[in-house]
């Protein structure tokens, strides 16, 4: 019965699926946002895994660039534990 990206979870209530879509849309939201600035041409349907290759290869070239990047890391790996 499950479909998208979460499996289907008997115990689980269509509220509580709901907030976790929820919450992944919006940190995916963050993302985007964090990474438009260190890589330009970021697109509005950037998905996780493709946010994952350009991100590592973004060489910071100030503090706030790193901040940036360091952030979006973080919003990787959230991504990663809300989408289990």
């Amino acid at each position: 019965m499950g479909t998208g990206v979460f499996p289907a979870l008997p115990n689980v209530s269509r509220a509580a699926v709901r907030c976790r879509r929820h919450r992944v849309r919006r940190t995916c939201c963050r993302l985007h946002a964090l990474l438009c600035e260190p890589i330009p041409g970021v697109p509005d349907g950037i998905t996780a895994g493709q946010a994952a290759v350009p991100l590592s290869q973004v060489r910071p070239s100030g503090s706030v660039v790193q901040a940036r990047c360091e952030l979006a890391a973080e919003l990787l790996a959230d991504i990663g534990r809300l989408a289990i």
